[in-house]
């Protein structure tokens, strides 16, 4: 891939998306998690594995649920990283971005959404609307999606005015994988767990 330069939207490391509900929600997973590991040593008994394998197993889906997913926009590429898959999108490859129900990068081989930048919920969209008839509640800086959305267009913009966009590239193309890893420890703590209170 050809450089890609970058922009006062974009800084040449990358601008890292969450949503902004996910460091509360990891916090607050990693306060029960811990001290439930702690208390099942005090004292040891039978019990102690199962607790403690069944606390790690609700912190692991609690981190990948919450923390893992995120959102780089990168002066290269963007890349969406979700509970269990990854997109590529290159710049080359955008031909629209959306944020209905979250953001959404359109492209003639698909659409990839990110989890990292959701939409506002119905009763937050309903007070943001009743408050003024401006844009979209879904499009507004003051969102996750319309932050990312408002990121990501000023960027593309600049790059298309500057005409460094080669959109004729075939290898210029989005790129998906399942994050197959991630899944099989997840799996692989549920099933421990499980196992972990049968053979009590």
């Amino acid at each position: 891939m050809g450089y890609m330069p970058s922009s006062r939207w974009v800084p040449a490391d990358g601008h890292v998306f969450r949503a902004r509900g996910a460091g509360f929600y990891s916090v607050l997973v990693a306060l029960i998690v811990v001290p439930v590991i702690l208390s099942a040593f005090w004292p040891v008994t039978v019990r102690t594995p199962a607790i403690v394998v069944t606390a790690l197993a609700g912190g692991y889906w609690g981190w990948v649920f919450f923390w893992r997913p995120h959102l780089v926009v990168a002066p290269a590429q963007i890349t969406i990283v979700n509970s269990w898959e990854t997109h590529r999108v290159p710049w080359e490859a955008l031909i629209d971005v959306q944020t209905h129900r979250e953001l959404t990068l359109v492209t003639p081989q698909g659409r990839y959404a990110a989890q990292a930048a959701p939409a506002p919920g119905g009763r937050a969209a309903l007070r943001a609307a009743m408050k003024d008839r401006g844009p979209a509640p879904s499009e507004r800086a003051t969102s996750d999606s319309g932050a990312a959305a408002k990121v990501i267009r000023a960027h593309w913009q600049e790059l298309v005015e500057d005409g460094v966009l080669d959109h004729d590239d075939p290898e210029k193309v989005p790129a998906s994988r399942l994050d197959t890893a991630v899944l099989a420890v997840g799996l692989a703590l549920l099933i421990a767990s499980t196992a972990a209170w049968v053979l009590l």
